[in-house]
């Protein structure tokens, strides 16, 4: 059935589509994670491991300094914030389609567009930032091990390979997957800073001043710190992504959001307390400018044993890639939610009629990233001053990780902008004010705003000091800000060509996945 009743189109023009009881929508299967396999999904796509060994030696040489620890304090009142709004939508708009469904439900069908439009080119990015972080750490690791080099784009484009067999089956074969390599990295984390503390730290002992807050805002470009603190939590917001295939998603999706957000924030801020501690105070700012790959290597060897470093450098291969595979399989949702609206090709709205996976759009989501990473290619063999900044061997983690961090993260916050701002009109409808609430759909959305402006307008001032004179990095802002607008001018064409797929823009929702 490729179009609507006129009834069905009445009802999308002013509220939401039901798909619960249609048998001509594919669905994903219902009720395959818990409470569980949430976690491990999104945790998996936090990356605590990947995070740390990845973003915080940034922060730390070119950010905040010694106060990069103290930038997750930020990061936790920023996000909490945000979150107490996000669960009122995930409650309320049940649905894969996230960002795209809370936008469209809240700031109309163009924005909502624009936002899931945004979020399909932020995810591919980060997806394509964590190949270039496995590439790199896996042909050091290689190298050590076995004393031959692997080229970093053979390991980075097999990796992408895999994820794309994995996203093909069931949402429970990623889960597990996802959950053991978690549970490994976390582990490797705890001993490190068991390790650090129970030796007294390093030659300045065990100072308060990297969790200080005050710190946060000072070094060499305290924006950058904060916002690096911020990309080690992109990831947490896709819960809202699994609503359909989870059990009890009203339930679930808040408690997965705040432990996600608070628990993961002060493992986030103690392990890197602890790095910061293993070099001292005085020194590990210089060691993370100057040879950001070893910074945590350095600590565990140390203060745990060389068999812990060992460790960490095959789990920092299985973390890069379970992060990769996460948000692969948010960037195959997100195509399905527009797909199953009929707005692109209505293939991309197919679901395996085995493993009830989105196996059109996870084939669709591996080819858009593996352009991206060709594109870095070319870009890094034509331009001069990206090979100035970064060899071919250091390239995957400088630039490749770091610039395609950048535009992910200040996509998404963008999208949690306008997301915050969503459900603030969204509960101001006639048909949703009797769920109004003065604090949790007004005045701490208010604030969250707030906050994320901050943020953004931070990093924005300082990238300069990230790229210097890269033209390429400079304009990152403005190429997301750009796609967005695609994204709303693409909606509005459609509204003047096809106002029946128009009305369905964003407002498929099951309803009874929350019955």
């Amino acid at each position: 059935m490729d179009t609507l009743g006129s009834g069905e189109a009445s009802k999308a023009s002013v509220g939401t589509l039901d798909i619960s009881g249609r048998e001509d929508v594919h669905k994903l299967r219902g009720k395959a994670v818990g409470l569980g396999g949430v976690l491990f999904i999104s945790w998996a796509a936090m990356s605590p491991l990947t995070g740390q060994l990845g973003n915080v030696p940034i922060a730390v040489g070119i950010g905040n300094g010694i106060g990069a620890p103290a930038g997750f304090w930020v990061g936790i009142v920023m996000l909490t914030l945000f979150s107490v709004g996000y669960v009122k939508m995930v409650r309320n708009v049940p649905s894969s389609g996230g960002f795209y469904s809370f936008i469209s439900h809240g700031l109309g069908r163009p924005l909502g567009m624009g936002a899931g439009w945004l979020s399909v080119f932020a995810y591919a990015f980060v997806e394509g930032s964590l190949y270039g972080a496995f590439g790199y750490f896996g042909n050091i690791t290689i190298q050590q091990f076995f004393h031959f080099g692997v080229p970093w784009p053979y390991l980075a484009f097999g990796a992408l390979i895999l994820n794309l067999i994995l996203g093909h089956y069931d949402i429970r074969l990623s889960s597990k997957v996802l959950g053991v390599a978690l549970i490994l990295e976390v582990l490797v984390l705890t001993i490190m800073v068991v390790a650090v503390f129970a030796h007294g730290g390093g030659p300045t002992g065990v100072s308060a001043a990297p969790i200080n807050p005050v710190n946060a805002f000072k070094g060499l470009a305290p924006g950058v710190g904060i916002f690096f603190a911020v990309w080690s939590w992109v990831g947490f917001e896709t819960i809202p992504n699994y609503a359909e295939e989870s059990r009890n998603p009203r339930k679930i999706g808040a408690q997965a959001l705040f432990i996600c957000v608070i628990g993961g924030g002060l493992f986030f801020a103690v392990c890197s307390w602890a790095a910061v501690t293993g070099w001292g105070v005085h020194d590990a700012v210089k060691e993370a400018a100057t040879n950001g790959g070893n910074f945590y290597y350095g600590v565990t060897t140390k203060f745990a044993a060389v068999w812990v470093t060992d460790v960490m450098e095959w789990l920092i291969l299985t973390s890069s890639f379970a992060c990769a595979l996460s948000f692969h399989n948010t960037t195959a949702r997100y195509l399905y939610a527009i797909g199953r609206e009929k707005i692109f090709h209505p293939h991309l709205g197919r679901t395996h009629h085995k493993w009830k996976s989105p196996h059109v759009a996870n084939a669709l989501t591996s080819l858009i990233v593996g352009c991206l990473m060709g594109l870095f290619l070319v870009i890094w063999y034509t331009s001069k001053s990206a090979q100035n900044f970064a060899n071919f061997a250091n390239a995957p983690y400088y630039e490749l990780f770091g610039w395609f961090a950048i535009v992910a993260t200040f996509s998404v916050l963008v999208n949690m902008t306008l997301s915050s701002l969503a459900t603030i009109l969204h509960f101001r409808k006639p048909e949703y004010r009797a769920e109004r609430n003065l604090w949790t759909t007004e005045i701490i959305p208010v604030l969250a705003i707030a906050v994320m402006v901050v943020v953004l307008w931070l990093l924005w001032a300082n990238l300069p000091k990230i790229g210097g004179s890269i033209i390429w990095v400079n304009i990152i802002p403005w190429l997301c800000l750009a796609w967005l607008v695609i994204g709303v001018g693409l909606a509005l064409v459609l509204r003047k060509r096809n106002p029946e797929k128009y009305d369905v823009l964003g407002r498929m929702v099951n309803s009874g996945i929350i019955n």
